[in-house]
């Protein structure tokens, strides 16, 4: 779920930013970091959770419990690192 947030957040600065909305949920990290919400790092970081997120949700592929493992470390680490640049971002923007 954080996931699908984050990809609505950073459609909707995009959007507003930049004019253009993401074309995926992956380009949507990028796009925020475009438009300055998200340093390029933490876009970077994050970017393969919506990847991540598709598999899981879609089972595109047989899911690997390591591949889980190691994304659950990169959600609690990196989204609450996203939630604080984007709420610096919002702050600064109103």
């Amino acid at each position: 779920m954080i996931v699908d947030l984050a990809v609505d957040v950073n459609a909707h600065i995009a959007a507003s930013v930049l004019g253009v909305a993401p074309d995926t949920g992956r380009s949507s990290f990028e796009a925020a970091a475009r438009a300055n919400a998200l340093s390029a790092e933490l876009a970077e970081r994050l970017a393969p959770t919506a990847g991540l997120r598709n598999v899981l949700v879609h089972r595109y592929a047989d899911i690997r419990v390591e591949s889980v493992a190691e994304a659950i470390g990169v959600l609690l680490d990196a989204y609450p690192a996203y939630v604080r640049e984007i709420a610096a971002f919002a702050r600064a923007s109103s």
